[in-house]
Parts: C-alpha cells; structure tokens; sequence
C-alpha cells in the first residue's frame, strides 16, 4: 500500500518540477504576478576603527562581540547598560541584527545592505522624522515603536517592545528616538 501512495506523489512532484526551467522565475506569465527584481548590494561607508565605541563594545557578551567581527554593514548598538549585556547579534550575508531584553523593554536593531528595486515604484519620499542626522520613519504598530532609516548606505530599523502598552517607555515615542539617537558603532567585517 505504502509503494501505491509513494509513485503518484513522487510523479506529481516531478511534473511540478518539469513545469519550470531552472533559473525561469515561476511567477513570469502569471496574471498580477510581479516578478522579483534583481537585488542591488550597496557598499557600506565603514566609520574608521576609531570611532569603535570600546566601552560598548566591552559591554556586550563574548558571543556577541565576536559576531561583530561578521557583520557586513557598521553595527550600531544601543548604549543602555542593561540592554548591551543582554544583547545577542547575528548575522548574515548582507545583514546583522541585534537583539535583547531587559527589564520591560525588547529591543531589536536591523541592518541591511541589500535591497530591491523596482523600476515601476517611485523612489521613497522624504521621512517624518529627522533621525541621526537624516529623513527617517517613526510610527507604531500593534503597540511596538519602530524607526527606520539609512546611514551610511544602509538601511537600519530598532523596534520597540514593551511588555505592558501602558508601560512609561512606550506610552510614546519619546524612548525608541532615544535609543536611536544613542546608538554606538562597535564594529563589523569591513
């Protein structure tokens, strides 16, 4: 019986693969399908080693500043004491993300070097908020604060999560721009 079940399904998978050709992007031919446009990889403009901010790098776990090291964009941390020795990184190929929690408050900052363009949207309009120097975004969703923003030629968002809506720190926006305004660079791959 297990045999009868095993050869229509493995034919019906095989006949799904034979419907596309290796590299053709599934979605071209399809009625309101977008195909997906090419990733552009931006080069960051890396902070010289001096402007390492030690004291935070020293406050973070071990694990964490040696992830550092992978980082293809400049990693930017927070400088709050309590979130730096709670603070996880990883990384990717065209990304680093940090991560921690600490008291009442979650915190996740996010970095991108890749993105896509498409050639039928228009480029993005200028931000609500002056951010680190530049046009950025503040808003929030399902109670989590969030700032988005480009530096350096990347794209960098923190999110802001507290454990109780009604919490001091996010009854406003007023702690996440703190947070952002305070973030350290600690390093990266270069």
């Amino acid at each position: 019986m297990t045999r009868l079940i095993r050869w229509p399904l493995l034919a019906w998978v095989l006949g799904l693969a034979a419907c596309t050709s290796p590299g053709e992007d599934p979605s071209v031919g399809k009625i309101g399908a977008t195909p997906t446009p090419p990733l552009e990889i931006a080069t960051p403009d890396w902070p010289s080693d001096s402007e390492i901010d030690l004291t935070a790098l020293g406050r973070l776990p071990k694990d964490a500043r040696l992830a550092i090291d992978e980082s293809p964009v400049p990693a930017l941390v927070p400088r709050d004491v309590p979130l730096l020795e709670a603070g996880l990184i990883t990384t990717g190929e065209h990304f680093y993300a940090f991560s921690a929690t600490a008291g009442v408050s979650n915190v996740a900052v996010h970095a991108t070097r890749a993105a896509h363009r498409y050639d039928h949207v228009e480029p993005p309009m200028p931000g609500n908020r002056a951010i680190r120097g530049t046009d950025g975004f503040v808003g929030r969703n399902e109670g989590i604060w969030s700032a988005t923003w480009m530096e350096r030629g990347v794209a960098y968002s923190l999110d802001l999560e507290c454990a109780r809506l009604d919490h001091e720190l996010c009854k406003s926006e007023r702690y996440l721009l703190e947070l952002v305004e305070s973030l350290a660079y600690v390093g990266g791959a270069r």
